[in-house]
């Protein structure tokens, strides 16, 4: 399972989310519609946590883990 932050913003983008602005630590993607957004923490070149990814997999319906 690769839970590195740019593999995890690959997907997210092929999915349809766009990365709107950086807030702080926070990286926010906005659904192509504008429909709903996510924040994620800006963690380049570092692993995201698992919980955190199971969270963005619930909010946005991709499958991130595989």
């Amino acid at each position: 399972m690769n839970t590195d932050f740019k593999e995890i913003e690959k997907k997210l983008i092929a999915g349809g989310w766009k990365p709107e602005r950086t807030c702080g630590s926070q990286c926010l993607y906005f659904k192509s519609d504008g429909s709903s957004f996510v924040g994620i923490p800006c963690r380049r070149g570092r692993s995201l946590s698992i919980c955190i990814i199971e969270n963005l997999e619930q909010v946005t319906g991709l499958s991130l883990k595989r």
